[in-house]
């Protein structure tokens, strides 16, 4: 039996003198009123949207977001509505500057439960709102906004004032809000997570592995630019266990995943999903680089998520390989030849594997030629921390791809890889870059596996070692 929706608790907010700040300095107002479990009513006052009012019409794969779009009505500068034209699926034309925006949008949770990471949601007990697909395209400016909640509910998210309802927004692209009746919060030094379900993993044991993988890449990077790091967990039903999807908005982490069977596993799945997003809070959120370069970004997370789990003694160094295999044969044998810029172009038209699957077996190979070039003194590692210091800092936004493409290529033993597989569109040849890393290829099906050779020399022995084949050994001694 379904539950009863709550009614809406109706209340009155008068903003008085803070309307009239805020008309005076041009800093919006915005309220958002939570009807019922299906609807929120947006009203923002003193817009800045000039003659154009215009909504996102897709996020990550996911279509149709203006259609949520409903009861529009904008108002110009005397109060009084004007009438106004839809030149396209979410874009809105008036003949005169818009003042105030009112409208109301459909968040029924999207089909694809994983989705719930990506765009705005509410279900009976909880629900996500992101600004970024809420407020209109242009919503940049500072903001101040209202929550008007059910009856019972809670918010949680890092741009929250004290009273629970208020929030300053920096940028509405990166701001969410979590939503839930019972709302569990759990506040560390460093680490804020937010859920309103029970889960195989603690809160603490959550907030330690964060902390722990935190700590590992500010080695890499430097401190994170936001010391408090915010996760939202929501959990799936209905997918297979250990189902998972997530995304790094700002300094928030948002993981819409299905639990696991077993304690064990679940922290283990924790442990990946959080070395995977939690890089993301320096690359690419900490960069200041404009244009799609998830190519880039998304293979070498996965990668160096790779080379944190087997420092960490959380994977296996069979694993690391077994994966780093499996990645190659699916992107050599289950997909037409595609260059990496390419796939990541057509990242969100209906196949995103080979993005991960190319990618990662890119950052391997860059990583193998820089050990190999440098005799395992300079890998990847060192690269990504360089290209986030050199660029973490700039005040004028710069273009990604030419940024990166310029960092890789400075590497003269990385243009191989950048002309034959980021820019080029030729299968893998893994055979080509093994020999100085001790590494071969063992026949095997359905895939060739990678394995550690016999007879190793002493600088096959220094790659792997930075490769993490020693970290277990390292670990056992440390805790003697």
């Amino acid at each position: 039996m379904s539950k009863k929706i709550p009614t809406l608790l109706v209340i009155f907010v008068v903003f008085g003198c803070a309307l009239q700040i805020f008309t005076q300095t041009g800093r919006p107002s915005i309220e958002i009123t939570v009807k019922d479990a299906r609807t929120i009513l947006v009203t923002i006052h003193s817009s800045t949207y000039g003659q154009s009012v215009t909504f996102a019409e897709d996020y990550a794969g996911v279509t149709g977001l203006s259609r949520r779009i409903s009861n529009l009505t904008i108002t110009g500068p005397e109060g009084n509505p004007m009438i106004y034209r839809s030149l396209s699926p979410g874009v809105y034309l008036t003949n005169r500057s818009i003042r105030d925006v009112r409208y109301e949008v459909d968040i029924t949770p999207p089909a694809n439960a994983a989705d719930r990471a990506h765009v705005s949601w509410m279900a009976e007990d909880n629900g996500m709102l992101m600004l970024g697909d809420l407020l209109p395209q242009n919503s940049d400016r500072v903001a101040s906004v209202r929550l008007i909640l059910l009856p019972g509910w809670s918010a949680a998210s890092p741009d929250l004032n004290p009273d629970g309802i208020t929030m300053e927004i920096p940028n509405a692209a990166k701001s969410v809000i979590f939503l839930a009746k019972n709302l569990r919060r759990s506040n560390h030094a460093d680490v804020a997570i937010a859920t309103s379900e029970a889960w195989q993993f603690s809160d603490q044991e959550a907030r330690e592995v964060t902390s722990e993988i935190v700590a590992s890449y500010t080695k890499i990077f430097g401190p994170l630019k936001s010391r408090k790091v915010h996760i939202v967990f929501v959990k799936i039903r209905d997918v297979p266990p250990g189902t998972w999807r997530a995304e790094t908005r700002g300094q928030n982490i948002l993981i819409a995943s299905a639990d696991m069977p077993f304690k064990s596993q679940a922290v283990q799945r924790l442990h990946e999903q959080l070395r995977h997003e939690i890089f993301h809070l320096w690359i690419p959120n900490g960069l200041n680089l404009t244009g799609n370069y998830d190519w880039f970004y998304e293979g070498f997370a996965l990668y160096q998520s790779l080379r944190l789990g087997v420092e960490s003694n959380r994977i296996r160094f069979e694993d690391f390989l077994d994966t780093l295999s499996r990645a190659t044969f699916i992107s050599n044998e289950t997909h037409r030849p595609v260059s990496l810029i390419e796939a990541s172009n057509q990242r969100w038209a209906g196949n995103a594997t080979p993005v991960y699957t190319r990618g990662m077996v890119v950052a391997f190979l860059c990583d193998l030629a820089m050990l190999d070039a440098s005799k395992g003194k300079r890998g990847i590692t060192e690269m990504l921390g360089d290209l986030y210091r050199e660029n973490a800092g700039s005040v004028v936004s710069s273009d990604a791809k030419t940024v990166v493409l310029a960092k890789l290529r400075s590497y003269p033993e990385l243009v191989p890889v950048i002309e034959r597989y980021i820019t080029g569109t030729d299968t893998f040849a893994l055979i080509d870059f093994l020999g100085h890393a001790g590494l071969r290829l063992e026949v095997m099906r359905p895939y060739s596996r990678l394995v550690v050779g016999k007879e190793l020399s002493g600088r096959q022995k220094v790659v792997l070692d930075r490769l993490g084949y020693n970290s277990w050994r390292k670990l056992s001694q440390q805790k003697k």
